[in-house]
């Protein structure tokens, strides 16, 4: 039993981020529904793996890594506030699982992501820790 969990979901659709604004709404919606759906069962797995205890949680501090492949120049690279926006769907299937692991998301306390290069696999690791950390 523990006070967190940990999350790991592919690379997030490019829709989501802010820069994307020429993309089509429909695009948008249905990466929205699939991120909010990914990580709503990476965050049923990792709940019946890590078994945290006392869900759902109050409050809870959300911290995120974004592993990218090691860009070619500068065009390539990201701004760790441009990765909190792509985040939101994700955090929003937090409390629609069963059980939920938060009572409400706007109870989560989301601290700045740190971007990483070249750390094997594209990825985003999600770690939720109980309380405020």
């Amino acid at each position: 039993m523990s006070d967190k969990i940990t999350i790991t979901l592919p690379p997030l659709d490019r829709a989501h981020y802010k820069n994307s604004s020429k993309t089509h709404w429909a695009a948008k919606a249905r990466a929205t529904k699939k991120t909010r759906t990914m990580a709503g069962l990476a965050a049923l797995a990792a709940i019946s793996n890590q078994k945290p205890e006392g869900l759902p949680w109050a409050m809870a501090t959300v911290r995120a890594v974004f592993h990218f492949p090691i860009p070619n120049g500068q065009a390539g690279r990201f701004d760790a506030h441009n990765c909190i926006h792509p985040l939101q769907p994700a955090l929003d299937s937090l409390q629609d699982t069963n059980p939920p692991i938060v009572v409400n998301d706007r109870d989560l306390i989301v601290r700045m992501p740190k971007v990483v290069y070249g750390d094997g696999k594209p990825r985003v690791e999600i770690t939720i820790t109980k309380g405020k950390t």
